[in-house]
């Protein structure tokens, strides 16, 4: 039994072996599938060439039309409104009539005043006879006295003679001393007579000065237009009794318009030099700007800037003024572009150029490399899309200006930028790759 196991075995290996390389020859010489080849993606984009150009930079504000003459027109009188003469929305000239009030009730004021002045002067005038008849009197008055001097001395020689009685002699010292009193009275009457004579010139001043203004307020019985201006609003109709210092009217100037625009602190500095440069030079044009006033474009003129900056705003309010004449329309609300003195030696590319806030990619070898820029400012270029003006960030000196021309620029805004990233050129269809 060992003995046939023992001439089997060999057989037995020899058919393992034979299996086994059958089966490693199957698997060796299997068809095998083709590998493919890694093949990089990449993103067509479109690019902006850029070039080196002078830029003038623009602002967007907010501005609120105003004007520098507006009045509010209040009586004079307390009277009634007889006629109203314009309506709101009319243009008047200056002189022309806005409305007339009821003369019959306007002119008892001043009938009053006259009546005030014309009695102190009748008053005055009887004080200056009554100061020239105490003067007359004053001597009399004097000659009395000395008279009953002597009376009371003879008086009292018959007394001591024993010729009249003590009565007679005190009744003369009575007459004597009524006299007396009566001559400090008309000394004080002489005396005092000038101070009643300032007293009543003043009251006749007063009342002339009063008189004066009396004959003011008549003249506004018929109200006559200041100036040349716009009717903004009425406030009054015929027949309505009114009161001094009550709201008539409220009259806009025909010339009067100007925006008021709040320029921000960043902007301040560069719209005061360009504000400063106007007013030394008047041909030069460095603070216009644009408003938008009921879909119309006007141009707009910087004039000046507010002296203060009120509490938790953020700029200085700017003065702007229309270069033409502009729709009326007060306290309206426009958006306003103001241009500033051009930068010189800028880039420009759209907004979908940035990435973050400052920066940009090139491409180099078909391959996007990032580069910092610095924002300076933006303007709207000729086919009105909003542009960003900027300079390569150099890490040294503001006059260490990087030339670029002729780079290209990525403008499509791809959402997985990344250094080196393989990007194909599109086409341009039309000169808009190059950014002016």
């Amino acid at each position: 039994m060992h003995e046939q196991k023992r001439r089997l075995w060999p057989w037995g290996l020899l058919v393992v072996l034979i299996t086994a390389g059958l089966v490693y020859l199957m698997f060796a010489t299997r068809s095998q599938p083709p590998q493919r080849e890694v093949v990089e993606n990449s993103f067509t984009v479109d690019v902006r060439v850029l070039k080196q150009q002078n830029i003038a930079p623009e602002v967007p504000l907010l501005g609120v039309i105003e004007s520098t003459q507006q009045t509010q027109v209040r009586s004079r009188l307390n009277a009634t409104v007889e006629t109203l003469h314009v309506l709101e929305g009319d243009n008047v000239v200056a002189g022309e009539p806005l409305l007339s009030f009821n003369e019959a009730e306007a002119v008892v004021p001043l009938t009053q005043r006259r009546s005030e002045v014309a009695e102190l002067k009748a008053l005055i005038a009887e004080q200056s006879a009554r100061a020239a008849a105490d003067r007359a009197a004053l001597k009399t008055e004097q000659r009395l006295l000395a008279l009953n001097e002597k009376a009371v001395k003879r008086q009292e020689s018959l007394s001591r003679a024993n010729v009249s009685s003590q009565e007679q002699l005190e009744a003369k010292q009575i007459a004597l001393a009524q006299q007396q009193l009566a001559l400090v009275n008309r000394e004080f009457a002489v005396e005092n007579a000038e101070n009643q004579l300032a007293q009543l010139q003043a009251r006749l001043d007063r009342a002339e000065a009063q008189l004066a203004l009396a004959e003011l307020d008549y003249a506004q019985v018929e109200l006559l237009a200041p100036f040349d201006a716009r009717v903004a609003s009425v406030n009054v109709a015929a027949g309505d009794r009114v009161n001094v210092s009550e709201p008539l009217m409220q009259l806009v100037g025909l010339d009067s318009l100007e925006v008021r625009a709040q320029i921000p602190n960043r902007w301040v500095p560069a719209v005061q030099r360009a504000l400063t440069a106007g007013r030394q030079d008047e041909r030069k044009t460095l603070s216009r700007a644009q408003a938008l006033v009921f879909g119309e474009a006007h141009e707009l003129l910087l004039k000046r800037m507010a002296a203060q900056t009120n509490a938790g705003t953020g700029g200085i309010d700017a003065f702007f003024a229309f270069a033409s004449e502009p729709p009326f329309s007060v306290n309206k609300a426009v958006p306003v572009i103001l241009s500033l003195p051009p930068l010189e030696k800028v880039y420009t590319v759209p907004e979908s150029a940035i990435y973050g806030d400052n920066t940009v990619y090139i491409v180099e070898e078909g391959r996007m490399q990032p580069r910092a820029i610095t924002r300076l400012g933006r303007f709207t270029g000729p086919k009105g899309l909003e542009q960003v003006i900027f300079r390569f960030d150099t890490g040294g000196s503001a006059t260490d200006l990087v030339d670029m021309d002729g780079v290209q620029v990525v403008a499509t805004q791809l959402p997985t930028a990344t250094t080196g990233q393989l990007v194909k050129v599109r086409e341009p269809s039309d000169s808009s790759a190059t950014v002016r």
